[in-house]
């Protein structure tokens, strides 16, 4: 699961992955079942499956409802004393980024899914959404047009990572298609 250049991007802060594992953190504002939050746990399990280090910090309790394979840590704020050293900590949700930066855990990188000063439900929180934004540190976003609004709105350093896909979404075998039993023709008929 390597992270793909968004036109050009140059490296994440100078971190690469060689030949050892990555010690990742990933931060979670909570664990309720959401598309979001399934995304990111499924990145942590491949990460792990790859024999990275992962521990998935939330505020909210390991999830019932889907098999996390990371370390999981629930604590009651995202501070340094409370998560893990890593070399990489990736900030899930805006409100994530600024306790990312503060605890200092290694390469803080936001993990965009979605832009969230877009969203009329929570207008009173666009300008504060806005201040994290323009904070410039990297980001991996899921798609390319949030990476091209990342990298163009709020000048930051983008690649895209899109969500991994379960091992039980592959396409079906394609069975040849079907033989033509015949030709249909169609004829202007016209009654006198």
């Amino acid at each position: 699961m390597d992270a793909l250049p968004a036109g050009g991007a140059a490296p994440l802060g100078g971190l690469t992955l060689g030949p050892r594992p990555l010690a990742i953190n990933y931060l979670l504002e909570d664990t309720a079942l959401f598309g979001g939050v399934k995304v990111v746990l499924h990145h942590a399990n491949l990460l792990c499956a790859r024999g990275h280090r992962v521990t998935v910090v939330s505020k909210g309790p390991r999830p019932g409802w889907y098999p996390v394979r990371a370390s999981f840590l629930q604590v009651p704020e995202f501070s340094r004393a409370n998560l893990p050293d890593a070399d990489v900590t990736v900030a899930t949700f805006w409100t994530t980024v600024e306790p990312a930066l503060e605890a200092g855990c290694g390469q803080v990188v936001h993990y965009c899914q979605g832009f969230e000063a877009s969203f009329p439900h929570n207008v009173a929180d666009h300008p504060r959404i806005l201040v994290v934004y323009r904070l410039p540190i990297p980001a991996f976003a899921v798609a390319p047009h949030l990476a091209g609004m990342l990298a163009g709105r709020f000048g930051r350093t983008v690649r895209i990572v899109p969500p991994g896909l379960e091992k039980y979404w592959r396409p079906r075998p394609r069975l040849a298609p079907a033989r033509r039993l015949g030709s249909w023709c169609c004829i202007r008929w016209r009654w006198s």
